[in-house]
């Protein structure tokens, strides 16, 4: 098995409490024919289970990526998991078929999320975000 590692800093991470950057992509490039990271540790027996789970925790705390599973001491009931299809395999992207905040129902034009752990940015479109603002921000001054 070969390990890559690289021993540099990026524009745009300077100044933060980052370690790194763990690029965990569902898709490797159709030109390339590497292998992905969990892919690889699962095909050479390092993991027993071809997947990984994230768990994070403020910053006061220390979040967690788990190779080959996820953290049974935060998901003790594993029957609780629902696993989702991909909507493609560009990005973590899924279909988004509804929202709610809390049990109000917010009706949204999106109909696609994306799961990244990479970053902290958050879009929405301008009529989506009003939504959910109004919402979150209802009855508060």
């Amino acid at each position: 098995m070969k390990v890559l590692a690289v021993d540099s800093e990026g524009t745009g991470i300077s100044g933060t409490q980052a370690d790194g950057i763990l690029g965990m992509t569902p898709q490797v490039s159709s030109s390339s024919n590497a292998q992905l990271f969990v892919e690889r540790l699962f095909s050479n027996g390092i993991i027993s289970e071809h997947g990984f789970g994230v768990n994070y925790r403020s910053t006061s705390e220390t979040s967690k990526i788990i190779l080959g599973g996820y953290d049974t001491s935060v998901v003790t009931d594993s029957t609780k998991m629902t696993y989702v299809p991909l909507r493609d395999t560009t990005y973590w992207s899924l279909n988004l078929s509804a929202t709610s905040y809390g049990s109000t129902s917010l009706t949204l034009t999106a109909k696609r999320f994306i799961l990244d752990t990479g970053t902290s940015l958050t879009y929405f479109n301008t009529d989506d975000w009003n939504t959910i603002y109004g919402q979150i921000s209802s009855g508060k001054t």
